[in-house]
């Protein structure tokens, strides 16, 4: 084994480790999840996915070949995506 490609594999790996080390205070810890609103929406079927965009501040909604948009600071209804083909039944 060639003894210089060893000493830098093992400087490399050293400097991520202390690096990862030393960022890590600086990285806000995860909080929780935690319910902070609830909505009433009507459709067929059940609910299945939820994604949240927090940049947009909208959350999409899956159930069956249907996909609602909400608002996630009124619940409002923004729009829908209905033309998803069916894959699973």
């Amino acid at each position: 084994m060639n003894s210089g490609r060893f000493c830098r594999r093992l400087a490399a790996s050293a400097f991520v480790s202390a690096f990862a080390v030393l960022l890590s205070p600086v990285l806000p810890s995860q909080q929780p999840y935690r319910v902070v609103g609830r909505w009433t929406h009507g459709g067929e079927g059940s609910w299945d996915y939820l994604v949240f965009d927090a940049p947009a501040k909208r959350l999409y909604v899956a159930h069956s070949a249907r996909v609602e948009v909400l608002d996630t600071q009124s619940g409002k209804v923004l729009g829908a995506v209905v033309t998803l083909p069916v894959i699973f039944r």
